[in-house]
């Protein structure tokens, strides 16, 4: 029997584990992996006690019940359409919410062993998965400053873009090296500084940002000593990289303010895509909370995105003065869904019913435990606040779901009440 319970257990911490990394991969054209998910899921159907947790499963509900009204009443309020995939949407992400709560304290004592299975697969595929070229990128730029490495063919393995491998790489590097300093592991020294290896000769601005930044959160609320040192270290290191490589840095540099103060969004230079849409999602989440304070419902940044668009053709119709990149193609038709960041696709998407959040976010920074897991949760959530790809993909939802549900759902008594690997 126990036999059993380790090999289904063992079977939930893979699923999940491919949910969180592999959300890039695709095959067939289609990142068909993500829906192992429902493996754990459909197993959590028949281990729930129902009698024991009639209270936690109502207050689930909630979850799916807002989602829907939120929904309905925005496209109402906004004269926009109803799209039957946005139900689907919203159940699909309510299972994955209620998959996380229910194997919770599983997956937070088993974090290390997610690490290293990740680590292991990503050295694997970055080892015999072609090296791209990205020209102009961050990439390049460091193998301009480190020419002699440009010929060790290190891929970014299963990812389709150097950021994709960034938003969840962050936190999966800080957390095991946290993890090691505090239990001197070897294995995990060894897969983790693969990783970081990995990162570097796939480097790009969402690394080197997102890398720094958590760094600095995580070093005021960690007491090991030698961690704090490594990553201090390490930071300081990536920061001057960032200062001086103009192709890390023109990402956020190019940013505009008088653009966005002027919603104009002209894009003049090679390689302001990304900033341009930065400024583009900044404008439409100001637009929302000025003009839609509920937002525009879940998945509703596309229909903001648009909406917008239509707004600035008509007030420029008559204007003999209008750029003709106003309305570049491009920077209106990459990143609709994702807005390139979450917290741009949740100020779209829920307006001011999003602001709480902020709160909610410090009160769990003060009042948790920093272990690996909250290493890793923290560092997902900030990261793909500025370089997301929507609430779903990369883990996202996950680490929402423990910093703002975990404490007020509790699924199953079992999994929740015990302890963290401290």
């Amino acid at each position: 029997m126990n036999i059993l319970i380790d090999q289904k257990n063992n079977l939930i911490i893979f699923t999940f584990t491919i949910y969180i990394f592999f959300w890039s991969f695709n095959i067939l054209g289609d990142n068909i992996l993500r829906y192992l998910i429902f493996i754990p899921f459909v197993i959590s159907v028949f281990e729930i006690n129902l009698r024991k947790n009639k209270l936690a499963l109502f207050k689930f509900l909630i979850i799916p019940i807002f989602l829907i009204i939120h929904y309905l009443l925005t496209n109402f309020i906004n004269s926009t359409p109803i799209f039957l995939r946005d139900f689907v949407a919203i159940s699909f992400i309510s299972i994955i919410v209620f998959t996380f709560l229910f194997y919770r304290s599983l997956l937070y004592a088993n974090i290390a062993n997610i690490l290293k299975v990740y680590f292991l697969l990503l050295l694997i595929f970055s080892i015999f998965t072609e090296k791209s070229l990205d020209v102009g990128s961050c990439s390049s730029s460091f193998f301009y400053y480190f020419p002699i490495l440009e010929n060790i063919s290190i891929s970014k393995g299963f990812f389709l873009e150097n950021s994709h491998l960034a938003m969840v790489n962050i936190a999966a590097i800080l957390s095991g090296y946290y993890y090691f300093f505090k239990k001197k592991d070897l294995l995990i020294l060894i897969l983790t500084s693969s990783s970081l290896i990995i990162n570097i000769f796939n480097l790009s601005t969402t690394f080197l940002a997102g890398y720094i930044i958590c760094s600095i959160l995580i070093f005021f609320k960690s007491k090991n000593f030698y961690f704090k040192i490594f990553i201090f270290g390490s930071s300081a290191i990536f920061a001057i990289f960032l200062y001086f490589s103009h192709d890390c840095n023109k990402k956020y540099s190019y940013i505009n303010i008088d653009d966005i103060k002027n919603e104009t969004i002209q894009r003049d230079k090679t390689g302001e895509l990304t900033s341009n849409v930065y400024e583009r999602s900044i404008i439409i989440s100001i637009n929302t909370l000025k003009n839609y304070p509920l937002g525009w419902g879940y998945d509703g940044s596309v229909k903001a995105t648009k909406n917008y668009l239509q707004y600035l053709k008509d007030k420029n119709k008559n204007s003999k003065n209008m750029q003709e990149n106003l309305f570049d193609r491009f920077v209106w038709n990459v990143n609709l869904r994702d807005a390139l960041g979450n917290i741009f696709k949740i100020l779209i998407e829920f307006g001011y019913l999003s602001l709480p959040l902020i709160f909610s976010f410090f009160l769990y920074l003060k009042n948790s435990k920093i272990s690996e897991f909250e290493i890793f949760i923290i560092s997902i959530f900030i990261v793909q606040l500025f370089r997301g790809a929507g609430y779903i993909n990369g883990g996202f939802i996950l680490a929402f779901s423990e910093i703002f549900l975990s404490r007020f759902i509790i699924i199953n008594n079992h999994h929740l009440n015990k302890k963290s690997p401290n």
